[in-house]
């Protein structure tokens, strides 16, 4: 479900989805790709995994192109830079961090779906 409106500071804004916050997930982070599609991460401290999906901007509708599954609970927002994404999480020893280096955000979506996907993110653990 998309719709419009605005945020705070007073210019246009769309929303892309929205429901009830499940149980595994314990944060969002959100980001912005090379070519501008929008990269949502979901992250659960709890399952210690977290998800990204890649929401293309330029098909008339938003649509999740590809969700990509990562282990570790994210510690703060993705950075995108020319050679690929790097996501810091929570290492394996105690109170250390771990930095996840890809080059490309792809898989687990075999043909674009609607951002109301997202809610199954939610759904992390099932």
């Amino acid at each position: 479900m998309t719709s419009h409106g605005h945020d705070p500071a007073g210019a246009s804004a769309q929303v892309l989805a929205a429901w009830v916050p499940g149980p595994f997930v314990s944060g969002w982070f959100l980001s912005i790709d090379r070519d501008g599609a929008v990269l949502a991460s979901a992250t659960s401290q709890l399952l210690q995994i977290n998800l990204t999906a890649r929401i293309a901007l330029d098909t008339g509708s938003p649509l999740i192109t590809s969700i990509f599954p990562d282990v570790g609970s994210i510690f703060t927002t993705p950075a995108v830079d020319d050679n690929g994404y790097s996501v810091v999480v929570g290492g394996a020893v105690p109170n250390s961090l771990a930095i996840h280096r890809f080059s490309a955000v792809s898989g687990l979506v075999s043909q674009p779906e609607t951002c109301d996907q997202l809610a199954q993110l939610e759904k992390m653990g099932h």
